[in-house]
């Protein structure tokens, strides 16, 4: 196609992301990461967007210290299969960082488990120092209590015998 027939079409970033997102129903990233440049890219086959039916969504991520952007791009780039997550990326410079969100899902889509295998393994090491750092101390009375204690009502947000009857 000839540049001028495709500005036609697309004259800017803004409606060639709704091709790709309303049209297509392509994944793509935020519109700040969506650049022409990427775009170009994307219609030429050099880089890819997932269809939305693939995206395996990943909903209220954690917001540790472990688990930020950097680290899991970072991660995601010292693995053997990055020329294939690489390719849903644009080509960034510097030290700049993709959308946590969009990261997380696109490896997710590509590389089914691995985000929420990650996420199980950093709380339970969390929970592990919690647990040698910050043990809950208990008087003899409380213990005893607690070893032969069960509660009477089946729902944990409700206590005591008055919502029974």
């Amino acid at each position: 196609m000839a540049p001028s027939q495709f500005s036609e079409k697309c004259p800017n970033r803004q409606v060639m992301m709704d091709l790709f997102d309303n049209h297509m129903q392509r994944y793509t990233p935020p519109f700040r990461y969506m650049t022409s440049a990427f775009g170009r890219d994307i219609l030429s086959g050099r880089k890819k967007l997932l269809k939305k039916a693939d995206v395996k969504w990943v909903e209220h991520l954690p917001s540790w210290p472990e688990f930020n952007t950097k680290r899991i791009w970072l991660s995601a780039k010292a693995r053997a299969d990055w020329d294939e997550i690489k390719m849903y990326f644009p080509d960034f410079v510097n030290d700049a960082l993709p959308n946590k969100q969009y990261l997380v899902n696109v490896i997710n889509s590509i590389i089914p488990n691995l985000i929420m295998d990650t996420v199980k393994t950093i709380r339970n090491k969390k929970i592990a120092i919690e647990e040698n750092e910050s043990p809950i101390i208990l008087s003899e009375e409380y213990y005893r209590a607690l070893q032969n204690f069960s509660t009477i009502s089946t729902n944990q947000r409700i206590s005591g015998i008055h919502r029974l009857v």
